[in-house]
């Protein structure tokens, strides 16, 4: 059976909702405890894809390696006093994983 054009997959969906965010919109989320951080040595992508399904042993495996985790209140005061810190990001409800990025914000 192939794939049903009218839903895609978890993953291309996912795929398609990554965007850039400047920290200042992922402050509140932070702040409601929602935000995880994804490690440099990690895809987003396949983080996400097991988050949203269900993938208990690699979330946890990320997570006791430090490759996963919310971020620290010092790092949240660090990208605070950072001019425009951006992050890839993309939201598995109720959590939104970031990934730290070394450009600036993208234009308004």
């Amino acid at each position: 059976m192939s794939p049903d054009p009218n839903f895609p997959s978890p993953r291309a969906k996912l795929a398609a909702e990554i965007d850039l965010v400047p920290w200042r919109e992922l402050r509140s989320h932070a702040l409601a405890d929602r935000v995880f951080l994804v490690g440099p040595d990690l895809e987003l992508l396949d983080v996400a894809v097991a988050v949203a399904c269900d993938a208990a042993g690699e979330v946890a495996a990320w997570t006791r390696g430090g490759d996963l985790a919310r971020p620290s209140q010092e790092q949240m005061t660090a990208w605070e006093e950072t001019p425009a810190p951006v992050f890839r990001c993309v939201i598995v409800a109720p959590f939104v994983l970031v990934q730290r990025t070394t450009g600036s914000a993208r234009p308004s």
